[in-house]
């Protein structure tokens, strides 16, 4: 019974947020406010049921809600000690799954492209949302993806080695953002500096003895979720530079 109310919630929630996007893409301008709250509301189930799939895949019960804008996979109370045993490992891929099934969107779409089902202009739409979607997701801040996973990953590295990772991954990260500002004309840096920011904040308020626990990450995946972040990052800037506004007012 539980499970059959879960799918009913997250049924009727994402049905009425349907409704409310096409409302604010009409409000907002939208060229095609039906297309956009199909696009909006199909990124955000997507992405919410990558966190439930690996959540799931790990034994852990979740359920899906859809709020205006936002969502969430909402892991099952009861199971608490569960999830929070989990490794931080195991955690990081749980908090990435939502901006990689993004990913999954823009070649869902590609393939509908590629069968004429959707045009050119559409797919660009497409890719530009959910490039935005994995930026937002990735600030590494507080209840964000980014925030949650960028506190496993720094817990779990040990205090002399933060400023190193902090330092790689914002450079990696401004190198691409120059280099799309150069080729585009499109510049984000200053969500490039926020990033910055959220990681050297990070950094400085993991637990300095997180990399002791056993539940944290090995040095290996530690460099591995590190590349991850990063490329995703890139990614998200890259979508939203080279591709067209997903409003289209």
């Amino acid at each position: 019974m539980g499970r059959l109310i879960g799918y009913l919630v997250a049924t009727v929630t994402a049905v009425l947020n349907w409704y409310a996007f096409e409302y604010l893409a009409e409000w907002l301008g939208a060229s095609d406010p039906s297309f956009v709250a199909t696009m909006l509301l199909v990124s955000i189930v997507v992405h919410e049921l990558g966190h439930l799939a690996v959540l799931e895949a790990n034994g852990i019960r979740t359920y899906l809600v859809f709020l205006v804008i936002l969502g969430g996979a909402i892991p099952d109370p009861r199971q608490k000690e569960r999830f929070d045993a989990l490794s931080w490992n195991t955690k990081a891929g749980i908090y990435l799954a939502g901006v990689a099934a993004n990913i999954l969107v823009i070649v869902a779409y590609g393939i509908l492209y590629g069968a004429g089902a959707v045009t050119g202009a559409e797919l660009m739409q497409v890719a530009n949302l959910n490039g935005s979607l994995i930026l937002f997701n990735l600030l590494p801040f507080g209840i964000f993806d980014g925030g949650r996973f960028t506190k496993v990953l720094f817990d779990s590295v040990s205090e002399d080695r933060d400023r190193d990772f902090v330092h790689g991954m914002a450079i990696t990260i401004g190198i691409v953002g120059i280099a799309t500002a150069i080729l585009t004309l499109q510049f984000y840096f200053g969500t490039i500096y926020l990033i910055f920011w959220g990681l050297r904040l990070q950094s400085k308020r993991d637990d300095p003895k997180g990399s002791y626990d056993r539940r944290a990450m090995t040095v290996e995946e530690q460099r591995t979720w590190a590349g991850a972040y990063v490329f995703l990052v890139a990614l998200g800037i890259t979508l939203l530079s080279t591709t067209t506004d997903w409003l289209r007012v």
